[in-house]
């Protein structure tokens, strides 16, 4: 369950990173 969560959070922040990017 933390292992999807982590995942998850993971996924996002590389997403906004190259959002901004």
């Amino acid at each position: 369950m933390y292992i999807l969560l982590f995942s998850t959070a993971v996924i996002h922040t590389i997403f906004f990173v190259k959002e901004i990017s």
